[in-house]
């Protein structure tokens, strides 16, 4: 099996992200790429978009979103780590609006 790199999470995953642990959580997919030196991506539900940087088997970044309300946007930050096999990851993400640093888990299996 070749190296994993941080090109490792280029790709499609089914993800499920949790409000707080022991939830049944929110699933939904991510489709990251890379661009300008930088791992992007997209995910649904709620038009999520994230952005970071990627070493060895880590990915740690920003997300935003629209508002749970309809109104606005939130964001916070992400940090993900691959499985040794590259065909899952587990981490967690927060809350960057002053009301809520806790973290929760967000968990993904690749499709492609």
């Amino acid at each position: 099996m070749p190296a994993l790199t941080a090109m490792s999470f280029v790709g499609t995953w089914t993800t499920v992200f949790r409000l707080y642990e022991g939830d049944e959580g929110i699933p939904g997919t991510l489709e990251i790429w890379e661009e300008d030196g930088r791992l992007v991506g997209r995910y649904q539900p709620n038009n999520g978009a994230v952005s970071g940087t990627a070493a060895g088997m880590d990915y740690r970044g920003t997300w935003r979103q629209q508002a749970a309300s309809g109104s606005g946007l939130s964001n916070g930050g992400f940090s993900l780590r691959l499985d040794p096999t590259g065909r899952t990851f587990s981490g967690t993400w927060c809350y960057h609006d002053g009301t809520d640093t806790a973290v929760a888990p967000w968990t993904g299996t690749r499709i492609s």
